[in-house]
């Protein structure tokens, strides 16, 4: 065995070829990967555009869902009256308004209690551009719960007493 002799330019494997370039990739393939790169850059720029406006919309409506319920909640406990009352801002939230509709069902003992909120840039249509705003933001989220007329009239005269005149337990 010869230590002296270089193993690269022995052996005919290692040698190079005649006529042929070394590794390298031209201008044309370069400009194409990084055509093909931008374009995906631009394809997930559109995706995670897309990601934050429906978690910004899922967002809006966990928020109207948990406001209309805690609103419904306060009217059936009695805390406020339950009387049809227009657009009005919720107090410890005053970007969102509520409404509330009374209206009366086919069974005569029974009464449809409507809760509507929307934020309150939705209700007077106007569009906040800087929350990004959509159509959805448009719509309230409602819920409906029917409750006793008796009940109701109850509630109605409890609401109506004096402060200091309370209800015997």
């Amino acid at each position: 065995m010869n230590l002296t002799k270089n193993r690269r330019t022995s052996d005919p494997r290692f040698r190079p070829r005649r006529g042929y370039a070394p590794a390298a990739f031209t201008l044309v393939e370069v400009m194409l990967a990084l055509s093909m790169f931008t374009a995906s850059l631009i394809g997930l720029s559109q995706l995670l555009s897309a990601g934050r406006q429906h978690v910004q919309r899922s967002d809006g409506l966990t928020n109207a869902q948990l406001l209309c319920d805690s609103k419904m909640n306060e009217l059936v406990a009695g805390v406020e009256p339950i009387t049809s009352t227009p657009w009005t801002p919720i107090t410890h939230a005053p970007e969102w308004s509520y409404a509330v509709q009374l209206t009366p069902t086919e069974w005569k003992y029974l009464v449809s209690l409507e809760v509507q909120v929307a934020a309150t840039n939705a209700v007077s249509g106007v569009r906040n551009s800087t929350q990004g705003g959509s159509r959805d933001e448009r719509k309230p989220f409602v819920l409906v719960r029917w409750v006793d007329a008796n009940r109701l009239e109850e509630l109605s005269q409890s609401n109506q007493m004096e402060p200091d005149q309370t209800a015997p337990h």
